[in-house]
């Protein structure tokens, strides 16, 4: 098999990267993104947020998405659901 099929997908965005004169991608630590002050009493639980203040808020997901069917399609579209760690977990968040 020529060489040039037995590239990978990583193998190839690494040679573009350093064409343009770019490093590979190394692992590097990011600094933690402070939760806003309005989640601090709901830890531990399940939110929908909408423009910034909490409209839903449930221990399990399930209820929450009760109360959220129950409340108008066009402000339910507009939600972001999460889930308000306790700040004793430690985790890892990875994008990409």
């Amino acid at each position: 098999m020529p060489k040039f099929l037995a590239l990978t997908v990583r193998t190839v965005r690494d040679c573009i990267r350093r064409a343009e004169g770019r490093k590979r991608a190394m692992p590097h630590q990011v600094a933690p993104i402070p939760r806003p002050e309005f989640l601090q009493r709901f830890e531990g639980m399940w939110v929908a947020v909408l423009d910034g203040k909490v409209v839903a808020a449930e221990l399990t997901s399930h209820g929450l998405a009760q109360k959220l069917h129950d409340m108008d399609h066009k402000k339910r579209r507009r939600v972001v659901v999460e889930f308000v760690r306790p700040t004793t977990d430690s985790y890892i968040v990875g994008v990409g």
